[in-house]
């Protein structure tokens, strides 16, 4: 992979971690709300920067985000069921 494309790559990595600590902050700001009960959701995030972090193809990264935008929308749900917004989260667009 050339430079520029490594650089760009290690960049969305980044997006894509700063995102899930979003995410889990959105869930932890709730957490007397039962949003996560089962602690589901912390630990899919959990999981996700850790794959994000060893991660070494835009095609993982691809599949990572796949992931994370099903989490940001499962917790968007849930707060729209109990009156409550959040703003949408921008993910990197996958260039190859």
């Amino acid at each position: 992979m050339p430079k520029k494309d490594v650089e760009k790559f290690l960049e969305a990595k980044e997006l894509v971690l700063e995102n899930l600590e979003v995410l889990e902050s959105w869930i932890s700001q709730y957490e007397d709300s039962h949003i996560d009960p089962d602690y589901a959701l912390y630990n899919e995030i959990e999981i996700l920067m850790d794959q994000t972090q060893v991660c070494r193809s835009y095609l993982d990264l691809d599949e990572i985000i796949i992931k994370c935008r099903e989490v940001e929308q499962n917790i968007d749900v849930w707060l729209s069921n109990h009156g409550q917004t959040q703003m949408e989260l921008s993910w990197p667009a996958m260039e190859r």
